[in-house]
């Protein structure tokens, strides 16, 4: 994830690992990357405050020790989680407690306009809802998506909700559900990614164009946009953005792609699919 739009102004510093590093223990790269990071704020005249920096150590392991960070020769405290722009991120990344916050701030919402449910018409119910409360529960879902199904549920009862709270069939019936709206987000953002609309990092990342030695039935089914995927080795790896992204998009019939680079149009065919 990067916060940097215009690459041509401003370099994000990166980072090296030392060959022996090993995760989860003091190592003398940590230090090497904060002073980079700290230059790199000085040369663009960015001071970070590191008393109000957090830090805290992504692993799926049971006994981990949390390295010592100074910055700036202040010690940073170590945190379990941290909150970036609206997202909770746990040391596990399960996506289970954001999840459930984001429900939790859905539900509120979603009750006050049942308290003044008499003062809107079913029509106007619909367009609150769209405005104000399913906005909450998409918010940068193509990083959370992957959530396990029984945390995913929480967001599709919320909606079952407003369903009966607008009480219009004739309003409700094209009302697509929230995995659904979720997937075609991912496909619009790799869509952009895939054709070069983010940073040079981002289009770094994504998988090359696939091509087949011979003709089968795959390659004959394939759209012209089809890219290469590896085997995912483990299954957290297959619940990334990209990766779970890329095997969607490949699945993708040709028709769903515009002639040219058209995102509003990609974005009302892939709909319908």
């Amino acid at each position: 994830m990067t916060g940097i739009q215009d690459q041509d102004r401003l370099q994000v510093p990166k980072a090296e690992w030392p060959k022996n590093h090993s995760y989860g223990k003091a190592s003398p790269g940590y230090p090497r990357d904060l002073e980079v990071i700290l230059q790199w704020g000085s040369d663009n005249l960015v001071e970070f405050n590191a008393s109000k920096t957090q830090a805290t150590l992504l692993t799926r392991k049971t006994s981990t020790v949390a390295p010592q960070l100074i910055m700036d020769n202040k010690p940073i405290k170590p945190t379990n989680g941290l909150k970036l722009l609206g997202v909770n991120i746990s040391p596990k990344a399960t996506w289970h407690e954001h999840v459930c916050s984001v429900a939790k701030s859905a539900a509120q919402k979603l009750s006050y306009l049942f308290r003044a449910r008499k003062l809107f018409t079913p029509k106007q119910l619909l367009l609150l809802y769209k405005a104000q409360v399913r906005p909450a529960m998409e918010y940068c879902s193509h990083a959370w998506g992957s959530a396990p199904k029984h945390s995913l549920l929480l967001l599709d009862s919320i909606q079952k909700r407003a369903v009966r709270l607008i009480d219009d069939p004739t309003l409700t019936a094209n009302l697509h559900s929230l995995d659904h709206r979720r997937k075609v987000g991912d496909l619009c953002l790799f869509y952009r990614y895939y054709h070069g609309r983010c940073s040079a990092a981002i289009a770094s990342m994504i998988p090359p164009g696939a091509q087949f030695d011979r003709r089968t039935r795959l390659a004959d089914n394939s759209h012209q946009f089809v890219v290469h995927l590896s085997t995912a080795r483990t299954s957290v790896y297959q619940k990334v953005f990209l990766y779970r992204t890329a095997r969607l998009w490949n699945t993708l019939p040709q028709d769903v792609f515009p002639l040219g680079y058209n995102l509003q149009q990609f974005k009302t065919q892939t709909d319908f699919f």
